[in-house]
């Protein structure tokens, strides 16, 4: 049996924070479907930061591929790459449905997927990272403000709705090197 996921706190809270501070705008995060992005609000209501590449991150790409070996000791980091990111916002009833990060015979190289939790306001309620199981059972994962969940990009997983607050997120896809 795989394992489900691994929590850390490996990635630079400050780094995050520059991140946060970029004045770069936001737009709808979008969807696969047929091999193009579309905005589908009723799978995925977020926005997404315009222009945060991982090559202006590279102590948070470094943060993240470190953790490759923690997960599997047999697995190179260095054979692996950072190849997106997604800096999401999640406000009230924000939500992403049951998915996974690997998109058709994934063309677009994702293995593994992160997810650290950059900020949350105080007044949060929902928002909640589900992850599915084998059985197709539902496992809550409670996030910290800086703590990252790195999982296989084949496995189900989705963010139950806002109801109350916002929360912010760097979503972060790692392939093999090609």
């Amino acid at each position: 049996m795989d394992k489900l996921y691994l929590k850390r706190k490996d990635v630079e809270l400050q780094s995050l924070y520059d991140m946060l501070s970029e004045n770069t705008g936001w737009r709808d995060a979008g969807v696969y479907s047929s091999g193009k992005e579309i905005t589908d609000k009723t799978s995925r209501s977020t926005l997404t930061k315009i222009n945060i590449k991982p090559k202006h991150y590279p102590d948070i790409c470094n943060s993240l591929l470190k953790m490759i070996n923690i997960w599997d000791v047999t697995l190179d980091p260095d054979d692996y790459k950072v190849t997106q990111f997604d800096y999401l916002k999640y406000g009230v009833d924000d939500h992403f449905e049951k998915h996974k990060d690997q998109i058709g015979d994934d063309k677009v190289n994702r293995v593994f997927s992160t997810s650290t939790i950059i900020e949350v306001s105080d007044d949060l309620e929902g928002g909640d990272f589900i992850m599915y199981d084998e059985l197709d059972t539902e496992i809550k994962t409670s996030l910290e403000v800086g703590e990252t969940i790195f999982f296989r990009s084949n496995r189900f997983h989705k963010v139950t709705p806002v109801t109350k607050g916002e929360r912010s997120v760097l979503v972060a896809w790692i392939g093999i090197k090609t």
